[in-house]
């Protein structure tokens, strides 16, 4: 059976395969030992105890999360923060109604306005999908309902949900 060895241990190839000299000291080691008996048994190396966050810099690592997390939420989604941080100006004096423009020739037309739209055949995300809309895209508004629009698009009719859709005066 062959001696058991550490790391500080080799087998010398002038000698019988039994005997074993320590590679540290060089001292004979007897068979079958573990250790040199001089210079005993190997040291291991420090453990490294595990670095435990406090509670401040735990803090600090989920609140950089949540803030990439809604910087990508924000981008991804395409949202117009400047909207949502300016005032509306605060009157003391009632306005009077606005002048809307009499032509009769102007028409509003409205478009897709993301990258693809589902047209589905009920207003509902459940409802069955028949056909994808590409940005841009044309269509006539028939009716509304729910956050949902009734549209004809080429010869298809179906439902698109309404915040997808852009009116613009042509």
């Amino acid at each position: 059976m062959a001696p058991e060895k550490a790391s500080h241990i080799r087998l010398l190839e002038t000698k019988p395969r039994d005997s074993v000299v320590c590679t540290a000291c060089g001292e004979p080691v007897l068979p079958n030992t573990i250790f040199c008996p001089n210079c005993g048994p190997p040291v291991l190396p420090d453990e490294h105890p595990e670095v435990e966050l406090t509670g401040g810099q735990t803090v600090a690592r989920i609140m950089a999360l949540i803030l990439v997390f809604s910087a990508l939420a924000v981008y991804k989604m395409d949202v117009d923060l400047l909207a949502y941080f300016k005032k509306a100006p605060v009157s003391t004096v009632e306005e009077s109604p606005k002048n809307l423009p009499e032509d009769d020739n102007f028409e509003v037309g409205h478009f897709i306005n993301v990258s693809w739209a589902n047209l589905r055949d009920r207003g509902s995300m459940k409802s069955k999908i028949v056909q994808a809309i590409k940005r841009g895209s044309e269509v006539k508004v028939l009716e509304t309902a729910n956050n949902w629009s009734k549209i004809k698009y080429k010869d298809k009719t179906g439902w698109v949900y309404s915040s997808l859709l852009t009116a613009k005066v042509k």
